[in-house]
């Protein structure tokens, strides 16, 4: 190709739809305002201040002022970071401003005693924050049940609702037992219902271990709903001998249903209160 072939584009018009909508080049920009410049009656060029000569401002939510603090719990020194505790509990807020006197915090000998928490809770609450909810700790019900427990007693309410979801979805399910258990430990209503009508339904009676778990005034509840809906069943099979003999069809699947609604309304009436 020859050197006439290779020449510079032509300049677009001022006017043109591309001269318009060409991105601007500080580079460029530079060149044409000098030779603005050198064509003109010989003024001194005003240099434009830099944005690196105005002062900066620190941006209202990303400026972290962010600093380590140590802290024990039981026979266990953690350093983690102060940002992290306070911008997710509540807790952390007040406990800090009680707890951070002079110095506190900075070395190993004047960690801040973080108390009524175990060591391994505390490590299951941290790697919720630090790694998230995809952290491995979390394949395990007990780290699950850790993080709960954590999580409600320090006030950080998304590690907390995290735990509840995890466990809710478990594979397999939590024990209707255990979910009393923590519904009421850790006030989780919405597993109370359920797990009342599970127990309400099921062939077996409560086991000495699981009475000790569910403590005297629950056990004995669940006893009386248990009771009445052997009743109720009792009186609804014989309902359902008398349309049999007359003449109407009466379906397995009909009963199964009907039995778990007579289950449902005894659990209503007896533990309602609680929800």
């Amino acid at each position: 190709m020859s050197p006439a072939a290779m020449s510079a584009p032509a300049p677009l018009s001022p006017g043109s739809t591309l001269a318009q909508t060409r991105p601007s080049s500080p580079v460029l920009d530079r060149r044409a305002s000098a030779k603005e410049g050198h064509a003109g009656s010989g003024k001194q060029i005003e240099r434009t201040p830099s944005p690196e000569d105005e002062p900066a401002l620190r941006h209202s939510t990303f400026y972290i002022q962010d600093e380590l603090v140590i802290l024990r719990v039981e026979n266990t020194l953690f350093r983690v970071h102060r940002y992290f505790l306070e911008r997710d509990s509540t807790y952390f807020k007040d406990f800090f401003v009680r707890e951070l006197g002079a110095g506190a915090g900075k070395t190993d000998r004047a960690a801040v005693i973080l108390p009524d928490v175990s060591t391994r809770e505390f490590e299951c609450l941290l790697h919720f924050l630090y790694h998230g909810a995809s952290s491995p700790q979390y394949d395990s019900i007990l780290n699950l049940v850790l993080l709960l427990s954590t999580a409600s007693h320090l006030s950080f309410p998304a590690a907390r609702t995290h735990a509840i979801a995890a466990l809710d979805a478990a594979s397999p399910p939590l024990d209707p037992v255990e979910r009393v258990f923590l519904a009421e430990k850790y006030g989780i209503p919405a597993w109370r219902r359920p797990a009342y009508v599970e127990l309400c339904a099921r062939a077996h009676a409560l086991e000495d271990a699981e009475a000790e778990v569910l403590g005297l005034q629950t056990t004995a509840r669940l006893a009386r709903a248990r009771e009445a809906v052997l009743e109720k069943k009792v009186e609804e099979w014989r309902k359902a001998v008398e349309r049999a003999e007359s003449g109407q069809g009466v379906s397995k699947d009909d009963m199964q249903v009907r039995e778990a609604k007579l289950v449902e309304r005894v659990v209503d009436e007896i533990f309602g209160a609680d929800w």
